[in-house]
């Protein structure tokens, strides 16, 4: 059976949290911003519900996630892995899109499922583009991209994310502000996102 256009919009969300963190020299998505971890931030950006975090316990809880994902036993470690966990979870819980964002992002614009969404139009994907780029990490999936990503995660050498978006024909869904895609990888990326 098909993908029906006409059935109801329900949108989940998945931030990807499995990274190591080697740059920051600790958990990036729990330092201090504002009075609140980072990953709260991109959890509030995001907007939707139901919430999953690919990651650690800690940062479930600090995203006020709904669940905590582990990668697939199948899958080779890395963000397909936390992807294709996130699909098999929403289509568990009759999520129709799932907007995925990294733990790293908390300047995110507070409309991008939104926008992701509509940019997506009878697509099975959507990524952001802005002036200074591509983000295939911050993207939306309908729920059946599963099958190409779970393939695609399997892959010993899996492909990088930028290729399975082009797999499934992925519309580009336009932001105008690249600042707004600004990843606390350093310190000093933790003290420009403070400049606002």
């Amino acid at each position: 059976m098909g993908y029906d256009d006409r059935a109801p919009m329900t949108i989940g969300a998945l931030i990807l949290a499995g990274g190591k963190s080697s740059r920051f020299g600790a958990p990036k998505a729990l330092a201090d911003l504002f009075g609140r971890p980072v990953i709260a931030h991109v959890a509030q950006r995001l907007g939707v519900s139901p919430l999953a975090v690919a990651g650690p316990e800690d940062m479930a809880v600090a995203a006020g996630a709904d669940a905590r994902l582990q990668d697939p036993p199948f899958a080779t470690p890395g963000p397909l892995a936390g992807l294709a966990a996130g699909l098999a979870w929403a289509r568990m819980h009759n999520v129709a899109w799932l907007a995925v964002a990294p733990c790293d992002t908390p300047l995110l614009p507070v409309d991008v499922a939104q926008t992701l969404y509509a940019a997506a139009k009878n697509r099975r994907a959507a990524f952001a583009r802005h002036p200074a780029g591509d983000e295939p990490l911050c993207a939306i999936y309908r729920i059946d991209a599963e099958p190409v990503v779970a393939a695609a995660a399997r892959a010993q050498d899996h492909p990088p994310m930028h290729a399975v978006l082009r797999t499934l024909d992925a519309a580009p869904a336009w932001f105008p502000d690249a600042r707004a895609f600004l990843n606390v990888n350093t310190r000093a990326d933790l003290d420009a996102a403070r400049e606002g």
